[in-house]
C-alpha cells in the first residue's frame, strides 16, 4: 500500500493525467479537449492514435489481454508516470481495467465493481429481482434437468444466454419442447441462464456517471434480426415523450441500484406492455457508431 499512497500524493495540485486502455480517436480529442495527459495502452500500434498525442502523453504497445504482463508493465510504468485513474471505454479493455484498478485503486473513478455485475447476467438479474426492479423469471441452468424444470414451470418462449456476458449472437430464443430436446442433444447447457422473453420494441440507453451522479446522454431505436443481432440504429427515439421521461427516470434508478460509480454504460431495454424491461447493460459506450449518430444529432 505504501507504493500506492507514494504515486497518489504526487498527483497532488498537478495536471491530470489518465491511463486508457484501448483507446479510440474520439476518446483521446474529447480528452485533448479537457486538458488532461494521457498513457494509451493498446494490443497493437495505432498510427493516427499517436499522430494526435502531444509531447506530454505516452504511448505504450502491451498485450492487454496477458494480464499478468499487463500488471507488471503498468506497474512500472505508475512509478515514473502516476496516473489518477485507469480506464476503457471498450468492451476489449474491460478485463483489463478491472485487473488494473484492483491492483491500484482509484475509488473515485471506479468501475470494476460495475463490469463485473454487468459481465455477470446472473448476478445482475437476481440483484434487480430481489429489489422487484425490472423483473423477470431466471434460473441458473447447470444441469439438463434445471432447462427442462425452467420450460416446465414458466413455457415459452424463453431466452437462454451465457451466465458470463459473451454478446447477443450467443442468446437463444427457445419456443418449443423440440428446441429444448434438439439444444440437449448439441450441448450440455451448464453456465447459462434462463430467462423469460421480453416482447417489445427494442432501444438503448448511453449514458454517464460522475462519483455516482448520472446524466441520459441519448436514446436510440434499435432494429434487430430475429436472432437478437442488431442491424441498424436511428436518433433521435421515435418514443413520445412521456416514454422518454419514463426511460429516463427508469434508467437512472437502475444505475443508482446497480451501484454505478463513474464512467460510460450503454443500457439495452425492452418496452414492454408491462413497463420497461432491462435486457444488458454494459459499462461502455455503444457499439455501431452510436455515439457518433448521437454526435452527428447534436
Amino acid at each position: 500500500m505504501f507504493f500506492h499512497n507514494k504515486w497518489i500524493k504526487r498527483r497532488k495540485n498537478m495536471r491530470k493525467r489518465i491511463m486508457v486502455i484501448d483507446c479510440s480517436v474520439n476518446t483521446l480529442k474529447t480528452i485533448k479537449k479537457l486538458n488532461i495527459k494521457v498513457i494509451c495502452i493498446e494490443k497493437e500500434q495505432k498510427k493516427q492514435l499517436k499522430d494526435l498525442m502531444n509531447s506530454d502523453d505516452i504511448y505504450f504497445e502491451i498485450d492487454y489481454k496477458d494480464i499478468t504482463l499487463l500488471k507488471k508493465e503498468v506497474g512500472k510504468i505508475l512509478i515514473k508516470y502516476p496516473v489518477d485513474a485507469i480506464l476503457s471505454f471498450t468492451g476489449d479493455g474491460q478485463n483489463a481495467v478491472v485487473a488494473l484498478q484492483e491492483e491500484y485503486p482509484l475509488n473515485k473513478y471506479k468501475q470494476s465493481d460495475q463490469i463485473k455485475l454487468f459481465k455477470n447476467q446472473c448476478n445482475l438479474r437476481n440483484l434487480l429481482n430481489r429489489n422487484n426492479f425490472s423483473y423477470v423469471h431466471v434460473k441458473l441452468i447447470n444441469s439438463k434437468e434445471a432447462l427442462i424444470e425452467f420450460a416446465n414451470e414458466n413455457g415459452f418462449p424463453f431466452i437462454l444466454k451465457p451466465c458470463i456476458e459473451t454478446g447477443s449472437k450467443v442468446a437463444k430464443k427457445i419456443s418449443t419442447f423440440k428446441e429444448v430436446y434438439e439444444l440437449l442433444d448439441k450441448e450440455n447447457p451448464a453456465t447459462l441462464i434462463a430467462e423469460d422473453y421480453q416482447e417489445g420494441v427494442e432501444i438503448s440507453v448511453e449514458t454517464f456517471s460522475f462519483n455516482r451522479k448520472h446524466y441520459v446522454v441519448g436514446i436510440t431505436d434499435k432494429y434487430t434480426e430475429p436472432d437478437f443481432v442488431t442491424y441498424g440504429h436511428s436518433v433521435p427515439t421515435t418514443l413520445n415523450d412521456e416514454l422518454i421521461t419514463e426511460i429516463t427516470l427508469f434508467v437512472l434508478d437502475f444505475l443508482t441500484l446497480t451501484g454505478v460509480v463513474f464512467g460510460p454504460c450503454h443500457i439495452e431495454i425492452k418496452m414492454t406492455a408491462y413497463g420497461p424491461k432491462i435486457i444488458a447493460a454494459h459499462c461502455r459506450t455503444g457499439g455501431d457508431q452510436i455515439v457518433a449518430l448521437h454526435r452527428f444529432r447534436c
